[in-house]
């Protein structure tokens, strides 16, 4: 039987790399004690925008722009590699990552985000990508 390590600890928020460098951290410590699926939380990558359950809209405007700006900065463009540590890692302990992430289009728009759930096979490729299909009210207008 596979053992399974659910990560619930919470990410530099709104700061990509270490994100991922505390990622793959934790991906070690889930290892040493004997881990072959790691699974991180929704939106891990670099943290799920919270405010938007407490701004105004129109009253807090600079506010919620300065903010998503800084969550646009931080997301994850998959087809650029930003997920090369998190590949990597799981290539080296042949091990399977299911992570969330704040997911940029550097193709095709590059201003939607996209809360993405993201597979990661023991061979270091990205076996799947999904991208949240209803998202609540607030989370679509970040």
């Amino acid at each position: 039987m596979s053992k399974v390590a659910i990560i619930q600890e919470s990410p530099v928020l709104l700061d990509r790399n270490k994100t991922i460098e505390k990622a793959v951290q934790l991906i070690e410590q889930a290892v040493s004690a004997g881990a072959e699926l790691i699974v991180f939380p929704e939106a891990y990558i670099s943290g799920y925008p919270a405010w938007i359950w407490r701004l105004r809209p129109g009253g807090d405007w600079g506010t919620s722009e300065e903010l998503h700006g800084r969550l646009l900065d931080s997301a994850v463009d998959i087809d650029a590699g930003d997920l090369k540590p998190l590949c990597d890692a799981a290539k080296n302990n042949k091990i399977t990552i299911v992570c969330g992430a704040n997911e940029r289009d550097g193709k095709l728009s590059k201003a939607t985000l996209y809360n993405t759930a993201v597979v990661i096979g023991a061979e270091g490729s990205i076996l799947n990508r999904h991208r949240k299909l209803m998202p609540t009210n607030p989370e679509r207008m970040v």
